[in-house]
């Protein structure tokens, strides 16, 4: 998963861009577009860590901040695909440019010589210190305090397997198509537009996506109390394989914390 400073900054990115003239987001990526624009996102990343490390970069944590920075700004043109694109190709696209780039975040906190240089900067700017600090305690968190080389390379194991079981069940939930079936009668207090839109299924069924924009105003407004509560089953029952993720994630995280 993103790391909720990034996560933030691609959700405020994006609700200003739909405000402000001079930071347009382009949201209607194709496939190959968000394969690109994703790989140049991670090799500038990478090129800005290499830098740093080098000793060409002339304000190590200036530099890594504008870096990641970028990222988490474009990220959004190519993350966001995978949780609203109408075309399977950009949502797989999507869903492969944002494993990838937090596995690029991922490799990067766990270059010794990077944090080295990260922690070792001076600043007197307030907003540049707190953000060395944030960044020292995403590397820490990979296990660079560690003194042994070993264990932090067992640290770095366990954050790769657990950043792929999270993009599985994420994936899993973007890629699900299951749905629930109603009729009419049921869904009587859901507003008419949502009913209207439903698919038919057998007889006089209509069905309900599992999708949150569909489940919850069936769940907020549908009068039958039974009715809410098998829309409410089938919603939280959707995505089986889901169950063993979660517990390898918990069992990743204790390990690693």
């Amino acid at each position: 998963m993103l790391h909720p400073i990034h996560r933030a900054i691609i959700l405020l990115t994006a609700a200003r861009a739909m405000r402000c003239p001079h930071t347009q987001l382009r949201l209607r990526l194709g496939a190959a577009e968000i394969r690109d624009t994703a790989a140049a996102l991670v090799s500038g990343l990478e090129a800005a860590a290499t830098d740093i490390e080098s000793g060409n970069a002339q304000d190590a944590l200036a530099a890594w901040t504008r870096a990641t920075d970028a990222v988490a700004v474009g990220s959004a043109e190519v993350c966001l695909p995978a949780l609203v694109a109408t075309d399977a190709a950009a949502r797989d696209a999507g869903a492969a440019a944002k494993r990838s780039i937090i596995d690029a975040f991922g490799t990067c906190y766990g270059r010794k010589a990077l944090y080295d240089a990260i922690k070792a900067s001076e600043t007197t700017d307030p907003l540049l210190a707190r953000a060395r600090d944030k960044h020292v305690a995403r590397f820490e968190a990979n296990g660079l305090a560690l003194a042994d080389a070993a264990a932090r390379e067992q640290v770095a194991k366990l954050k790769l397997e657990l950043g792929a079981e999270c993009a599985a069940m994420e994936q899993e939930i973007n890629g699900d198509s299951s749905t629930v079936a109603l009729t009419r009668d049921e869904l009587e207090g859901v507003p008419a537009a949502l009913v209207d839109a439903l698919p038919v299924g057998d007889g006089d069924k209509l069905l309900v996506s599992l999708k949150a924009p569909t489940l919850t105003p069936v769940l907020q407004h549908a009068r039958d109390p039974a009715a809410r509560r098998k829309a409410y089953i089938a919603g939280t029952s959707r995505c089986p394989e889901n169950a063993r993720r979660l517990n390898r994630v918990v069992a990743l995280r204790a390990q690693i914390a």
